[in-house]
């Protein structure tokens, strides 16, 4: 847990005798210090008072790539997170974006709902469930506001859909601090908002809440909006999570043009010639290969990458795989990749002086294994480039439900500027 996750859920009302332990057992707690230790307190607030350093674990092993930079990129742009997560030909498009154009909300508060938005919901699960693809992956659905939504899905969910169907893919309901330290394989997020109800959601509160919820799916994240980027505010996160799940940024750097690479002069950023020499004779072949490509600190000479899958490539027996202790380190780093998903092939210089058409005709069965196809070429990965950036976060420290509650309190609070 961090500062940019939500704190315990708390239910008030239900921790009398906590506060009358604290009472007899710590009664020179200051004020402080008696906060830090209530329900709605979390560890990283009682260490953070202690230790001003704080050293942030980077490396996520739980979401796609895809699904895990929106927060990364959102919420830690000073240390983003580092996707070690890897997939074969059998994964599902990480995200997912329906527009429920009859969606409309009822009600306010507590009992704002959105029944349209429910209804596709509940229909998309009933939907998925009979699908053999997601036959053994686990289902979520979380509610980006707290309130009756919660409880329309449940009922929806019941009422629709078999207990045993219930069981088999562990369908779970619930708002984002409910599913904080929770993760299923799929994740549904419902985002009860339409265009009558639009404030833009700036403040820390409203962060962390985002990102629990577009962090909790390993496989596959499905965002039901009524509402288009065009009716929702550019500072809102919503707009920025709505616009990234619609044209996600490249995650790596581009595949350089075969002209562009030279087989006699080496050229950045490959590290030898052998390395240009292997992407020229995967690239002549069709296929999409990203130079260098950056993971967990290290690098990788080569990527292959397709619709379904990736496939590192070594070029053993470069200036930079020669030495024992180089190549040493080359495999206790795939060792770690391994654990995460990564496959590896390799390649030998000597092999590939002799022959190159041989040396890499077990690379072409291997990559029509995973599913990795040629055929990618330039101008679609070029048009698929997004222009996402994330959103600057008030310091404000309210929620949604805690600025309607003020709004309550006092109406004249105006809307101007927020």
């Amino acid at each position: 847990m961090d500062d940019k996750q939500c704190v315990p859920f708390y239910t008030g009302g239900k921790h009398e005798r906590f506060n009358e332990l604290l009472d007899s057992l710590l009664p020179h707690l200051t004020d402080w210090q008696r906060d830090g230790l209530s329900p709605k307190s979390n560890l990283y607030d009682l260490l953070s008072a202690r230790f001003s350093e704080t050293i942030r674990l980077t490396e996520h092993f739980r979401c796609m790539p895809e699904i895990i930079k929106w927060s990364s990129a959102q919420f830690y742009p000073d240390n983003e997170l580092v996707p070690l997560r890897q997939y074969g030909a059998d994964r599902l498009r990480p995200l997912e974006v329906v527009h429920v154009h009859e969606g409309h909300c009822e009600g306010r508060r507590e009992t704002l709902v959105n029944r349209p938005e429910a209804e596709r919901i509940v229909a998309k699960l009933q939907e998925l469930a009979e699908d053999k693809a997601y036959a053994n992956r686990s289902f979520g659905v979380i509610v980006l506001r707290s309130g009756h939504q919660t409880r329309l899905l449940e009922n929806l969910i019941d009422t629709r859909i078999d207990t045993t169907i219930q069981e088999r893919h562990n369908i779970r309901v619930g708002t984002a601090e409910q599913f904080q330290g929770d993760e299923r394989d799929v994740i549904l997020l419902s985002l009860v908002v339409d265009a009558d109800n639009t404030r833009a959601l700036t403040g820390q509160g409203d962060g962390r809440r985002f990102n629990v919820a577009a962090s909790r799916a390993r496989d596959q994240m499905w965002l039901f909006t009524s509402v288009t980027p065009d009716q929702l505010r550019s500072k809102d996160l919503r707009h920025s999570l709505l616009t990234y799940m619609q044209a996600p940024p490249e995650l790596q750097g581009t595949s350089p043009s075969l002209s562009a690479v030279s087989p006699v002069e080496r050229c950045e950023p490959f590290e030898s010639l052998f390395e240009q020499r292997v992407f020229r004779k995967i690239k002549e072949r069709g296929y999409h290969v990203v130079p260098q490509w950056k993971v967990s600190g290290k690098r990788i000479d080569l990527v292959v990458v397709g619709e379904t899958g990736r496939l590192a490539v070594e070029c053993d027996g470069s200036p930079y795989h020669s030495t024992p202790d180089q190549i040493r380190d080359d495999y206790e780093r795939e060792r770690e990749l391994r654990r995460a998903g990564w496959q590896f092939w390799r390649v030998r210089s000597s092999e590939f002086a002799l022959s190159p058409e041989e040396s890499l005709a077990p690379l072409w069965k291997r990559l029509d294994a995973l599913g990795i196809r040629p055929g990618v070429s330039e101008e679609v990965q070029g048009e698929s480039r997004s222009t996402w950036a994330p959103v600057e976060m008030d310091d404000a420290d309210l929620t949604t439900d805690e600025f309607d509650a003020m709004l309550d309190e006092d109406a004249s609070v105006s809307f101007e500027g927020v």
